[in-house]
């Protein structure tokens, strides 16, 4: 809502919001990116209809997943 009040000011013409100030807060911020995709799996109790993939990961992949996942 701040960036539209400047906006608003600035255009109205309101000569104490400058230029300056609408391109510093006139944006969108978005966080993205905070959590582990690998991670999410400990959120469940039961991990269902991944044996499909299995047989086409590699030795080293089958190791992570039986160890870390334990599946």
């Amino acid at each position: 809502m701040t960036a539209f009040a400047y906006l608003k000011e600035f255009e109205s013409g309101n000569n104490t919001i400058s230029q300056g100030s609408v391109d510093n807060y006139l944006g969108i911020i978005l966080n993205c990116g905070y959590f582990s995709y690998s991670k999410m799996i400990d959120s469940f109790n039961v991990v269902l209809g991944v044996t499909g993939t299995l047989d086409t990961l590699s030795k080293t992949q089958q190791d992570v997943v039986k160890k870390e996942y334990k599946i």
